[in-house]
C-alpha cells in the first residue's frame, strides 16, 4: 500500500541518517574519547589468523588491555598487555600466542575488547583477518566499534545466507538486554520471527545466522532495552568481509571500562 511505500522510504533514509552518525566515530579518534572498543566477531582456529592493531594519538604512552572473551564462561583468558608509545601504534597476532593454542586447537568464537587499562582516552583499535582459501576465504579488515546503541542497522547485500552471521555483544556487565529484529526490504518491514523478543546476557555475545534473517538484500534493524555492538560477518563466494552495525544517534553510549557512559558526560 502508499502507507507501506512510505513508511519504508521514511526508514531507508533513517538508516542514511545512521550511516552518517557512524561516521562520527573517526572524530572520536581524534577528539581522545574512546577508552575502549568492542569487536563482535572473533574466532580462533586452524589456518585463520587474527591480528590487532591499536594506536596511540596521545602526548603520553598508553596501556591498553586487548581482551579475548570465550563464549565459554568457565574459560577465562588473561588479558594480553600493551603498551603503546605516543603517536605510534603497536600490534598482537592472536593466532600466534601461546595461552591461546588451546582455542585455536578447538575453533572458539569469541568477542573482543580493546581498552585502556590507565584511564587513557583515545586509542584507536583495528582488526585484520586472513582466512584459508575457500568459501569466505581471503583479507578482511575493520575497526570495531567505540560505541554501543539502542538501535542499529545491517545492510545484507546477496550473501551467502548460510555462512555468513550477524553478532550483538551486549557490553554491560550488569544489564541483560533485551532485542527485538525486524527485516527491512522494499516491500515493507517485517519482525524477524525467531527473534521477535531475546535476551543477551551481561557481557555475552549472540551469534544470529543470516538465514534466519532472509536471503537477497534487506536491513536488519537490531532493537535493544540496553546499547549493545553490532557486527556483520558476512561471506559472499570466496570474499568475506567484517563490518560494524550502523548506531542510531538516539540512545548512543561509549563503551569504557567495566560498562558505558553517555556521550554527553
Amino acid at each position: 500500500t502508499a502507507m507501506q511505500i512510505l513508511s519504508t522510504a521514511a526508514l531507508f533514509a533513517l538508516t542514511a541518517v545512521a550511516e552518517i552518525v557512524g561516521c562520527f566515530l573517526p572524530y572520536l579518534w581524534l577528539k581522545g574519547k574512546a577508552p575502549a572498543w568492542v569487536f563482535p566477531v572473533g574466532r580462533l582456529a586452524a589456518g585463520r589468523q587474527e591480528r590487532v592493531v591499536v594506536y596511540n594519538p596521545n602526548e603520553g604512552a598508553a596501556e591498553v588491555d586487548v581482551e579475548v572473551r570465550p563464549q565459554d564462561p568457565t574459560v577465562a583468558v588473561e588479558p594480553f598487555q600493551l603498551t603503546v608509545r605516543p603517536g605510534q601504534h603497536s600490534q598482537i597476532d592472536l593466532h600466534n600466542e601461546p595461552r591461546l593454542a588451546a582455542l585455536v586447537a578447538a575453533g572458539t568464537d569469541y568477542p573482543r575488547v580493546v581498552r585502556s587499562a590507565d584511564g587513557t582516552s583515545g586509542i584507536a583499535a583495528e582488526r585484520l583477518v586472513t582466512v584459508p582459501p575457500g568459501p569466505g576465504g581471503g583479507v578482511a579488515s575493520s575497526t570495531g566499534r567505540a560505541v554501543g546503541a539502542t538501535r542499529a542497522y545491517a545492510d545484507i547485500v546477496e550473501v551467502d545466507a548460510v555462512a555468513s552471521r550477524l553478532v550483538v555483544v551486549n557490553p554491560n556487565p550488569a544489564s541483560i538486554a533485551k532485542l527485538r529484529l525486524l527485516v527491512m526490504t522494499p516491500a515493507g518491514i517485517v519482525v524477524a520471527a525467531k527473534y521477535a523478543s531475546i535476551e543477551v546476557q551481561p557481557g555475552d555475545r549472540l551469534a544470529i545466522p543470516i538465514a534466519d534473517l532472509g536471503t537477497g538484500t534487506f536491513t536488519v534493524i537490531v532493537e535493544a532495552s540496553a546499547p549493545v555492538v553490532v557486527e556483520r560477518d558476512l561471506v559472499r563466494g570466496a570474499d568475506r568481509s567484517i563490518a560494524p552495525g550502523v548506531p542510531d544517534s538516539a540512545g548512543v553510549s561509549l563503551v569504557e571500562l567495566g560498562g558505558l557512559i553517555s556521550l554527553g558526560s
